[in-house]
């Protein structure tokens, strides 16, 4: 019944579902735009290795072709690229039902081609250069799903609005299936590059890359809710947001932490259990990483002078997946001295602390996304999309629920969790509605705006 009042003092004007409109062009011009750009940084990331060689990217064999020389494989991923545009600028044209269908067929049995490839290198079912391929394998499956995404939209753009509009039974599983299949997929592939002898960090990164594309995609194609979706300005800051905050900032800090502990070899605990299997380790961090994230972020919303801090992160308007690294830099710091400097201290490998980046991202991308996924019960077992946008409430009797960083687990053990099944979540954001929403303001506000300033209504 509690649940249910608390439900009922938030409910917005726009609380029900929007569903996705597949038939549409401009989501679907955003989705194939940004699966060409990804291919777009295979192709330059290989032109920069095999020209200069750096130790942070894989060698130059783990981008080659097994069949094709690498001027002749170049010259075809720029003929592939030249297509992608030209067949993106093509959406906007009258509908094509009949290429469509020959897009989808084609691309799905490309598809379901490449995930038997990944299959049978990932789990090592037979031998050969052909399957033991992860980055090509990943960036094959990007120009399948370029393929179906493609043909869908030809496919469907001549049915009539009512068939469109909630997607069918493809939507409807898809909602079921999301989650799931984009975390597991991304875990294999972080797994199979790393038997494959890539670099851990490259393995990582690449992982969490597809991950969050596969998510941007599917809140594109499949969104919750129509007025969360971003303006152009709000991307801009995400990006920063993602690459000062999340990436520049915790490399910083781990390679000051490096510089330190070969300055002080006793500073290394070596208490971590290194002989367990590395699945076991990652269970482990995100056990105790969780715990302590949980008591700081219920500390951020108890404490003033952390909530100033973490406001940060409670400032948009509306969820969408790239605004997840939207946290203080000071904050971030916080965090960086409970997820990860611990486990550094205590001896955890690289690729411990890979895996863990790798379910802590997409998680978080999935976590923050306006899809419209339905996650059963797993809202038993990790913090998900469903259970997250509630603690972003802008009711702050709401939004001190929930509280879990990749887990529910200590929400529910100390009383936190909430997700009611009879409403959607209304309005969310701070008391303050004019709390600025541009990151150089933004670091500067815990020192000169309350974010408390307003109503909760």
């Amino acid at each position: 019944m509690a649940s249910m009042a608390l439900a009922e003092q938030d409910r917005g004007p726009s609380g029900g579902r929007k569903s996705s409109r597949i038939g549409q062009p401009r989501p679907v011009k955003l989705a194939l735009s940004l699966l060409a750009v990804l291919f777009g940084i295979r192709i330059l990331l290989q032109m920069v290795q095999v020209v200069a060689g750096l130790p942070l990217l894989p060698s130059s064999a783990f981008w080659d072709s097994a069949v094709l020389s690498y001027g002749a494989l170049l010259s075809v991923q720029l003929l592939l690229l030249g297509a992608m545009v030209l067949l993106i600028r093509a959406v906007d044209g009258r509908p094509r039902p009949e290429l469509g269908l020959l897009f989808c067929l084609f691309g799905g049995a490309y598809l379901m081609a490449m995930l038997v490839r990944a299959a049978i290198g990932a789990y090592g079912l037979l031998e050969g250069d052909w399957f033991q391929a992860p980055l090509p394998t990943s960036f094959h499956l990007v120009l399948a799903g370029f393929l179906v995404i493609l043909g869908q939209h030809w496919r469907r753009a001549g049915k009539r609005a009512r068939e469109r509009a909630g997607g069918g039974r493809l939507a409807a599983a898809a909602r079921y299936l999301l989650y799931p299949a984009t975390l597991c997929g991304a875990l294999v592939l972080f797994a199979w590059s790393l038997g494959s002898d890539i670099p851990a960090p490259f393995a990582a990164y690449h992982a969490v890359l597809l991950g969050a594309a596969a998510v941007v995609i599917a809140e594109v194609l499949l969104p919750y809710r129509q007025s969360w979706q971003p303006r152009g300005r709000d991307l801009l800051h995400d990006v920063v947001y993602l690459g000062a905050v999340q990436v520049v900032l915790p490399a910083a800090l781990s390679a000051g932490l490096v510089a330190l502990a070969e300055r002080l070899p006793s500073a290394g605990l070596n208490l971590w259990p290194q002989a367990w299997p590395l699945a076991a380790q990652v269970a482990l961090m995100l056990l105790l990483s969780d715990f302590a994230r949980y008591w700081l972020h219920r500390a951020s919303h108890a404490w003033l002078p952390l909530w100033r801090l973490h406001a940060v992160h409670h400032a948009p308007v509306g969820l969408h997946a790239l605004n997840v690294g939207r946290f203080h830099p000071l904050e971030k710091a916080l965090q960086f001295g409970l997820d990860s400097l611990p486990f550094l201290l205590l001896g955890a490998a690289p690729e411990v602390m890979a895996a863990y980046l790798v379910f802590y991202a997409v998680n978080g991308f999935f976590q923050h996304s306006n899809v419209d996924v339905q996650l059963g019960w797993l809202n038993w077992i990790v913090s998900g999309p469903e259970l997250h946008r509630w603690h972003h409430a802008r009711n702050p009797r709401i939004s001190d629920h929930n509280f879990g960083n990749n887990l529910i687990l200590w929400d529910l053990l100390f009383g936190t969790r909430f997700l009611p099944n009879d409403r959607a979540v209304g309005a969310l954001g701070l008391r303050n509605r004019a709390y600025p929403q541009d990151p150089i303001r933004q670091v500067l506000a815990p020192f000169c705006t309350d974010p408390n300033r307003g109503d909760a209504k």
